[in-house]
C-alpha cells in the first residue's frame, strides 16, 4: 500500500529585500496585511503536516509566521542566499515524504493552487518527484520535492535555489493552473504597486 504523503511547507523568509529599499517588503502592507502575511495565508487549509517559515533574526517577522500558524526557524546565515534557507528548512525535517518550497513574497498566490500541489503528491507524486505550478507557461512557485532531493536540497548554498536540482531531474510534473499569483512575487516597490492594482 503506498505511504501517504506527509508534506510540509517551507517558506522563504529571510531575505534582506535590498531592491525593494529602506523599508522590508515583507513588512509591507497589501489590502490591510503584511505581504508575508498575506503569502503565508495560501497555506492555511492546505493537508500540511507542518508549517515552516524561514527567517533572518527579526522579531516581528517572527510574529507574523507564529500569528499565521507558522513555526519560525532562524537562519542566522541568512545574508548568504538562499540557498542557505532552504538547507536551514530542511534539515528540520523529520520524516516528511515531501517539501513544498514557496516565497514569503508571493501575496496574490492563491490557496485553491497550494491545495492543488498537496493533493498533486498523492495522485501523481509516485511518477514525478518535483512538481511545479505554471502559468501562462512559464514556471511558479512554491514547488513541491519529494524525500529523494533532501539531501541535494540540505547541501544549497549561496544564491542557488532548486534551478539545477530541478534541471537535473527527469521526472519534474508542470501543474498549470489558473493563478498568476504563482508569478508575482515582490521585489520592488513597482512590484507592491501592481499587487495593489
Amino acid at each position: 500500500m503506498p505511504q501517504q504523503a506527509k508534506i510540509a511547507a517551507i517558506v522563504l523568509a529571510a531575505g534582506a529585500s535590498h531592491r525593494f529599499g529602506a523599508a522590508d517588503k515583507l513588512q509591507a502592507h497589501l489590502d490591510n496585511e503584511t505581504v508575508l502575511g498575506r503569502s503565508l495565508a495560501a497555506y492555511a487549509d492546505a493537508p500540511l503536516v507542518r508549517k515552516i517559515a524561514i527567517t533572518r533574526p527579526d522579531k516581528n517577522l517572527a510574529a507574523i509566521c507564529a500569528a499565521a500558524g507558522f513555526e519560525v526557524i532562524i537562519n542566522h546565515h541568512a545574508d548568504d542566499g538562499m540557498g542557505t534557507s532552504i538547507a536551514t528548512g530542511i534539515a528540520a525535517l523529520q520524516g516528511e515524504t515531501h517539501a513544498l518550497i514557496g516565497l514569503g513574497d508571493m501575496p496574490r498566490l492563491q490557496s485553491q493552487t497550494v491545495a492543488f500541489l498537496c493533493q498533486s503528491a498523492e495522485t501523481s507524486g509516485r511518477s514525478s518527484s518535483i512538481i511545479m505550478p505554471t502559468h501562462a507557461n512559464k514556471h511558479g512557485h512554491p514547488r513541491l520535492f519529494a524525500a529523494v532531493h533532501f539531501n541535494a536540497l540540505a547541501a544549497l548554498s549561496g544564491d542557488m535555489g532548486g534551478r539545477l536540482i530541478i534541471e537535473g531531474c527527469d521526472n519534474v510534473m508542470e501543474m498549470p493552473v489558473n493563478d498568476a499569483g504563482v508569478m508575482l512575487d515582490i521585489d520592488t516597490q513597482d512590484h507592491l504597486s501592481a499587487a495593489q492594482s
